[in-house]
């Protein structure tokens, strides 16, 4: 019986895309405020078991000879080499904001994509309106320098001095993937990337939360075969009980 047991589950394993176990991999952040370069100023931190990582910092740029161009930004985020990115981020002034987030992992065949993405717009000028855009997404996610889903618009809103909407409630999509084996004797290095873009109303304030999660599901083709072979060895069993 133990055997069996032990069969179903390489039968079950087999069919799903393979995460391949970790690699020396640590992500990269590269962020850009109104076409300067701030990179520097987000750390990363690896947390025990070299699986997981934070990266964090602000940026707070004040120019008193043009105060439209000062802002305060404002980001956090999480990663995991199997394989996850989450984020939140802040910012307040006249800012266009870009960046992005970058994990490598080891990995192949079949995934599921799950993809999240929300905001808040405050009206901090108090002249009724603020909006932000992207272009036109604001969120994307990358798999190997290819586009793979994009979500969140941004708004134009409009409202009561002072106001604050969300601007877009949460949102979410799910895609099914496919990653080829990699060449034979190599390791199957794959990066994911959440790229950030949007450009915010003057004076206004925004914050955006999101992620984008890589799960590893079964091959198509293999779950019929795979059911009628647990279902026959299942079969088999009960026969052989019944007999003793």
């Amino acid at each position: 019986m133990l055997r069996l047991l032990g069969l179903l589950f390489l039968l079950a394993a087999s069919v799903y895309g393979d995460g391949f176990g970790l690699c020396s991999c640590p992500p990269s952040v590269a962020v850009v405020v109104n076409g300067v370069n701030y990179s520097d100023s987000f750390i990363r931190t690896d947390l025990p078991g070299g699986q997981q990582f934070l990266i964090d910092g602000t940026v707070n740029h004040i120019d008193e000879l043009n105060p439209a161009n000062s802002f305060s930004f404002t980001l956090h985020a999480r990663t995991n080499q199997d394989t996850d990115i989450d984020f939140d981020t802040s910012i307040s002034g006249d800012p266009t904001v870009a960046f992005i987030i970058t994990q490598p992992f080891l990995g192949f065949g079949s995934f599921a994509l799950n993809s999240t993405s929300a905001g808040r717009i405050q009206d901090l000028s108090g002249d009724g309106a603020a909006s932000v855009f992207g272009s036109p997404f604001i969120q994307s996610t990358l798999l190997n320098t290819s586009i793979v889903d994009q979500l969140n618009t941004g708004c134009n809103a409009s409202g009561l001095p002072g106001f604050t909407l969300d601007c877009p409630p949460r949102l979410n999509s799910l895609n099914s993937l496919f990653l080829p084996p990699p060449d034979p004797g190599f390791p199957p290095v794959n990066t994911m990337s959440l790229k950030i873009g949007f450009s915010l109303s003057n004076f206004d304030g925004y914050i955006l939360t999101g992620g984008t999660t890589l799960t590893p599901t079964p091959e198509p083709a293999m779950v019929i075969p795979m059911v009628g072979v647990l279902l026959g060895m299942g079969g088999l069993a009960w026969r052989r009980r019944r007999k003793v």
